[in-house]
C-alpha cells in the first residue's frame, strides 16, 4: 500500500497540454453521466453540446499529431474490449439480481422514455470504455515493467470504481438512478472495475513493449 501513491502520483509526471487534453477529455462521457446522476445538468445537454463537440475536436487534433492520435487510438480499443470483458464479468451479478442500470442511459441521453439499448451500450463502450481507456493510455509512459503497467491499471480501475461509489453516495437519487449498494452490486461492481484495469494495463503493456522493440 505505501508505493500506491508514488505510482498515482507517477501518472502525471511530464504531460503536455495536447496530452492533458487527450486525458481530460477521456472522462468527459462518464463524468457527463455523474452530473446528471447529481442532478447538476442533464445527460440530454452535455451529450449534444460537451462530448461529442471534445470527441470531434480529439479527432482534429489527433489527425494533426499523429503520434499521439495513434497512441489515443490504441487506448479506445483498449478501453473498448476492457469494458466489454467487464460487462461479461458482470452476467453473473445480474443473473444473482443486480439490477442492469446501462440501458437507462439511452433515455437520459435523449430525454425521453423507451427502449433505447443499443444507444446506451454505444455511449458505455466508445464513451466510458472507449473515453477512460484513451485517458489511462495517454498517462502512461514506455519502459515500465509488465507488472507496473498492470499494476498501474488496477489502481486506475479501482480509482474509478471509487469516484462511482462516491456519486452514488452523494448523489440524492444516485442509488435509485443506477444501482442500490448492496453487497452483491458493490461486489459485482468492484470486480468489473478490477478487471477494466487490469485490461487496459495489459494493453498498455503490450504496445510500449512491442514500440520499444521495433
Amino acid at each position: 500500500m505505501n508505493h500506491a501513491v508514488p505510482l498515482l502520483f507517477s501518472f502525471t509526471k511530464r504531460i503536455t497540454f495536447i496530452r492533458l487534453l487527450f486525458i481530460v477529455t477521456g472522462f468527459i462521457p462518464v463524468s457527463c453521466i455523474a452530473l446528471h446522476v447529481m442532478e447538476i445538468v442533464s445527460l440530454h445537454q452535455t451529450a449534444v453540446f460537451v462530448t461529442v463537440p471534445a470527441f470531434l475536436l480529439l479527432v482534429f487534433v489527433g489527425l494533426k499529431h499523429n503520434r499521439i492520435g495513434k497512441l489515443a487510438l490504441k487506448g479506445w480499443l483498449a478501453g473498448i474490449i476492457a469494458v466489454a470483458l467487464y460487462d461479461i464479468a458482470r452476467v453473473p451479478f445480474i443473473l444473482a439480481g443486480w439490477d442492469d442500470f446501462v440501458p437507462h442511459l439511452g433515455n437520459w441521453i435523449l430525454n425521453e422514455e423507451g427502449n433505447h439499448g443499443l444507444l446506451a451500450y454505444t455511449w458505455r463502450y466508445m464513451g466510458n470504455g472507449g473515453g477512460m481507456g484513451i485517458a489511462f493510455m495517454l498517462l502512461m509512459k514506455k519502459g515500465l515493467s509488465k507488472k507496473e503497467y498492470l499494476y498501474k491499471g488496477l489502481w486506475y480501475g479501482l480509482f474509478i470504481f471509487s469516484n462511482l461509489i462516491f456519486t452514488l453516495i452523494v448523489s440524492p437519487n444516485g442509488q435509485k438512478m443506477m444501482f442500490k449498494i448492496t453487497a452483491l452490486n458493490f461486489t459485482g461492481s468492484l470486480f468489473g472495475h478490477i478487471i477494466y484495469g487490469l485490461i487496459v494495463g495489459w494493453f498498455a503493456n503490450y504496445y510500449f513493449q512491442h514500440k520499444k522493440n521495433t
